[in-house]
């Protein structure tokens, strides 16, 4: 089954990362992305990764928020840049070719979710606790969130981070008190998953 573009889209782009116990994290979080599927139809695992980039680079401010930007998606070194304020019910996403769409996410677009189990993972030398979660999409497929965090870094509740609802973000950060070091996502017959190999702190 082919996934839709705009699910893709609205599935993907949810996002966060680190923090010394105490104090905001501030810097950048670098993700490599890699994308799976059992999709019979000839180009798909490409088309899906030139749709995403496969380079995540998350910038986290010291006041709160972040900006999400996916390099080398469809076009020439084209990115997609999404910028997320504390306890915003939206973020403003700026496509490649310039527009600027607002993505939602004030609900959580996963029907009838719930969280699965718990895991551990080594990331970076860090020990992570990953929390699973598995419910439908909008169109009845299948969808698996994973996201994975480690107890050294902390984002503060007065960040305005746990109002990102969607995609079960809100309830990652509520239990871990973490931006994540991993985020795994499948859909329907397609994986996407979003693995940090670098943490660069802000300098004072």
């Amino acid at each position: 089954m082919r996934i839709p573009q705009s699910l893709f889209l609205l599935l993907f782009l949810s996002l966060s990362i680190s923090e010394v116990w105490g104090q905001n994290f501030a810097g950048e979080i670098h993700f490599k992305t890699s994308v799976e599927t059992s999709s019979t139809i000839e180009g798909w695992e490409e088309s899906v990764l030139e749709m995403f980039g496969d380079t995540v680079i998350m910038t986290y401010f010291e006041e709160g928020g972040f900006e999400r930007i996916h390099l080398n998606t469809q076009g020439d070194n084209a990115i997609i840049k999404e910028t997320f304020t504390p306890n915003s019910d939206f973020t403003l996403v700026e496509k490649g070719d310039g527009t600027i769409d607002t993505l939602f996410i004030n609900f959580n677009a996963i029907l009838e979710g719930k969280r699965m189990s718990d895991a551990q993972e080594q990331i970076l030398d860090l020990t992570c606790t990953c929390l699973n979660f598995e419910g439908k999409g909008p169109q009845n497929e299948l969808v698996k969130m994973t996201y994975c965090g480690s107890s050294a870094y902390h984002l503060l509740e007065s960040t305005g981070f746990f109002s990102y609802r969607d995609w079960y973000l809100d309830e990652y950060f509520r239990n871990l008190n973490s931006p994540y070091l991993k985020h795994v996502s499948l859909v329907g017959d397609t994986k996407l998953e979003q693995t940090a190999f670098k943490i660069v702190p802000q300098k004072d």
